[in-house]
């Protein structure tokens, strides 16, 4: 058993598309997203088409959960993340399952127990967990798959495994590298996998400029310099 996982495709539908091809050739039996289909770049639709599609099972990220109200996004943000104007401009059967699947879920496969969660448990939208504190999340299960910070790890802690697939939409870390992770939960093995990513013309002009400099970042420095201003992506 393979399972396949992505998260924050933040409608980028090109993104998807070379993450989701990739992920059939390497012949993964389920696929599970993370969250965040939505927002920063103008695919929002057709990127929520192509995960329903796919067959994933895909939780509620923050940006959903922020179009639902159920988060808030500073007024100052609006421009940089453009999520859709309302819900309904979203594939229905894909919007039904994102909230009855909410920001927790727990499943098990190839007799183990795997927590998803796209932030934090207990803190959803306010946290980022980076590699090196992943090992102090509590949570229920063996294995543990979180996004939301864009960048990708696997955490070995007795016994247990987490594993963060990154962004298959707008990574953190180099920007012409999109992410995932495909997991043998039998064998508790997981692996990261990067794909050199070229954003079209057409989607580079209709983001916001800081989003637009994601793609091209490849420092940590860079990184920092722009996103700083909004940790809460």
């Amino acid at each position: 058993m393979r399972i396949g996982i992505i998260s924050d495709a933040h409608g980028n539908g090109p993104g998807l598309d070379l993450v989701l091809s990739f992920l059939k050739r390497q012949g993964v039996d389920r696929l599970l997203f993370l969250g965040d289909a939505i927002g920063y770049c103008p695919y929002n639709r057709e990127t929520c088409e192509k995960l329903e599609r796919s067959g994933a099972d895909c939780l509620m990220g923050n940006h959903e959960a922020m179009l639902l109200g159920l988060d808030h996004m500073p007024e100052w943000a609006v421009d940089i993340v453009r999520l859709p104007k309302t819900w309904d401009e979203l594939p229905k059967g894909w919007g039904d399952m994102v909230k009855a699947n909410g920001l927790e879920k727990t499943v098990e496969i190839g007799g183990r127990r795997i927590f998803c969660t796209h932030g934090v448990p207990g803190e959803p939208f306010t946290r980022y967990v980076n590699a090196d504190q992943a090992a102090d999340i509590d949570f229920d299960g063996d294995i543990m798959l979180m996004g939301h910070t864009h960048r990708p790890y696997v955490v070995r802690h007795q016994g247990r495994l987490i594993i963060n697939p990154g962004s298959c939409g707008m990574p953190r870390d180099y920007g012409d590298l999109l992410s995932l992770a495909i997991l043998d939960p039998e064998t508790m093995d997981a692996q990261v996998h990067r794909l050199p990513f070229t954003p079209p013309e057409s989607m580079l002009q209709q983001v916001h400029p800081r989003v637009a400099q994601c793609f091209e970042r490849t420092t940590e420095d860079v990184i920092g310099k722009i996103w700083r201003p909004y940790e809460q992506a």
